[in-house]
C-alpha cells in the first residue's frame, strides 16, 4: 500500500478531505488499495487509543491517524470516483448479486486474485466428543535460511497467554507446540495442538498467527495452513497437512498475518489471512486485544459484493438476490471464490 502512504505523507488528513482530484488521479487499484489503507488507519488508530499507551509499535505512525469523520467522507469521495469511473464500462442491465460475497475481500495485487478465503463466516465446532484441535502451517524451504513461526495467544478477562513453542518454556497442560522447525530443507510443518475444554476453562478466545523469517514471501515458501479436529493428541499418526480437507494457502505478503481466530465460549473458529500486525505488545490490554478480534472476525469492510454494487449503481439496476430469476445477469459466489474473475471488474479488458 506504498502510494496510500505517499498521499498520506503530502498532507494528511487534510489533503483527502479538501481535494477530491487527490483521488482521481489515482489508478482503480490503487484507490481500492487507500480504502483498505484508511481501514486500517481508522483500526490502528482504535486500537492504540483503547490500549492507552504510546509505547506500543503499530504499523501506522500516530502522524496518520484519522478522526472517524474525516475517514468516512475519504471513502466516500473514492467510491464516488470509482462509480464514475466505471460509468464508461460497458452496460449491464439488471443484475443481481449473491450475498454470499459480502464474505469475499476485494483482492488488492494480482497475486492475491483467487487465493483469498472468506472472512467474517465461521464454522461450529462440535460440542460432542470435543477434544483436540491442531492448528498448523507448512511451508517449502529451498534455500535453509527461509522459515515460518506460528504463535498461539490466548485471550481472556483474567489474563492472556502467548505461546510460540520455545524450546525450554514452561509447558501448558491445555496447548502443546510440535518441535520448531529451524534450517531444514524442503518441506516443513509446525502445528499447536489445542486442549478446546482445558482452554475454554480459561480463556475466551484463542488467535494463531504466523510470522515469516527470512527474505521470501509466504507465496514464494508455498505455505499453506489448516485447522483439523481429533480425539486425542496422538490420534492419527499418519497425518499429512496438505491432505486435510481445511487446508488454505496463505495470501498475504505481509510478515504477521492472523490465521485463525476461535471463539472458545461460542465454539466458533474464524479462518483469517489477514495483517494486523504483533499482538503480543496488546497481551497486557484485554479491550485491545477484544477490538482486534472483532476486526478479524467480521465481514471486509470492503468485499467484492461492494466492488459488483458500485460497477452495477454505475451502469445498471440492481435486482435483489432473492429476485434472481428476473435478473439479465447473476454474479454468483462460484464465479469469484477461488478463480481469477475479480480482476476483470478492477482492471478493464483492452
Amino acid at each position: 500500500m506504498r502510494m496510500g502512504r505517499n498521499l498520506f505523507d503530502l498532507g494528511g488528513a487534510r489533503f483527502f478531505s479538501n481535494k477530491d482530484e487527490a483521488f482521481s488521479v489515482l489508478p482503480t487499484d490503487q484507490c481500492i488499495k487507500l480504502l483498505y489503507f484508511i481501514d486500517l488507519v481508522l483500526f490502528e488508530t482504535m486500537r492504540g487509543k483503547i490500549a492507552g499507551f504510546r509505547g506500543v509499535k503499530t504499523k501506522i505512525p500516530e502522524s496518520l491517524e484519522l478522526d472517524e469523520e474525516t475517514g468516512r467522507l475519504c471513502v466516500e469521495r473514492i467510491i464516488s470516483v470509482l462509480k464514475g469511473r466505471f460509468k464508461d464500462w460497458s452496460p449491464l442491465g439488471r443484475c443481481a448479486i449473491d450475498t454470499g460475497l459480502k464474505l469475499l475481500p476485494i483482492p488488492l495485487t494480482r497475486g492475491q486474485v483467487g487465493k483469498l478465503n472468506l472472512q467474517g463466516a465461521p464454522t461450529r465446532l462440535a460440542e460432542a466428543g470435543e477434544g483436540v484441535s491442531r492448528f498448523y502451517v507448512d511451508w517449502f524451504n529451498e534455500s535453509g535460511r527461509d522459515g515460518v513461526d506460528m504463535r498461539a495467544s490466548f485471550v481472556g478477562p483474567r489474563g492472556n497467554v502467548y505461546l510460540d513453542g520455545t524450546p525450554g518454556r514452561s509447558p501448558r497442560t491445555f496447548a502443546r507446540f510440535s518441535e520448531k522447525v529451524r534450517g531444514r530443507r524442503g518441506y516443513n510443518v509446525e502445528f499447536v495442538d489445542v486442549d478446546m475444554p482445558k482452554a475454554r476453562k480459561r480463556f475466551e478466545y484463542l488467535v494463531v498467527d504466523l510470522a515469516r523469517r527470512g527474505a521470501n514471501s509466504f507465496s514464494a515458501m508455498k505455505t499453506s495452513f489448516g485447522f483439523e479436529s481429533r480425539d486425542r493428541r496422538e490420534s492419527n499418526p499418519d497425518w499429512a497437512p496438505r491432505l486435510t480437507v481445511d487446508a488454505r494457502d496463505v495470501a498475504t505478503k505481509r510478515d504477521v498475518p492472523v490465521i485463525g481466530v476461535v471463539d472458545l465460549k461460542k465454539r466458533l473458529r474464524y479462518t483469517c489471512d489477514a495483517d494486523v500486525g504483533e499482538l503480543s505488545p496488546f497481551l497486557g490490554n484485554y479491550e485491545a486485544l477484544q477490538a482486534t478480534i472483532k476486526w478479524l472476525t467480521q465481514p471486509p469492510t470492503f468485499s467484492m459484493y461492494d466492488l459488483l454494487t458500485w460497477h452495477v449503481e454505475a451502469r445498471g439496476e440492481l435486482v435483489p438476490w432473492n429476485d434472481f430469476y428476473q435478473a439479465d445477469r447473476c454474479f454468483c459466489l462460484e464465479d469469484f471464490y477461488r478463480t481469477d474473475e475479480a480482476w476483470n471488474w478492477i482492471e478493464e479488458d483492452d
